[in-house]
């Protein structure tokens, strides 16, 4: 079994914007083959994927603050 670490770059790195935007792809595809699977299982499947959609919603919700709060310090020039 594999094992993933994310780490947390600093408030001021400039790869946190990039990081977001890369989970953020990995999980479309990931929430693309959840869909599938939920076709595939039919009712049977329905709550393991409705589990797995509501993480990825909150992942989302993550990617989207990180990336909403990089635009607002550059916007305040924190890198003066």
């Amino acid at each position: 079994m594999s094992h993933l670490t994310l780490v947390a770059p600093s408030s001021t790195s400039t790869l946190r914007p990039a990081l977001a935007h890369d989970i953020r792809n990995a999980m479309a595809v990931i929430g693309l083959n959840i869909e599938m699977l939920e076709r595939l299982a039919g009712p049977s499947g329905a709550r393991a994927a409705s589990a797995a959609h509501h993480l990825l919603m909150r992942v989302a919700a993550l990617c989207n603050d990180t990336l909403r709060r990089d635009r607002t310090e550059r916007r305040r020039g924190w890198w003066l």
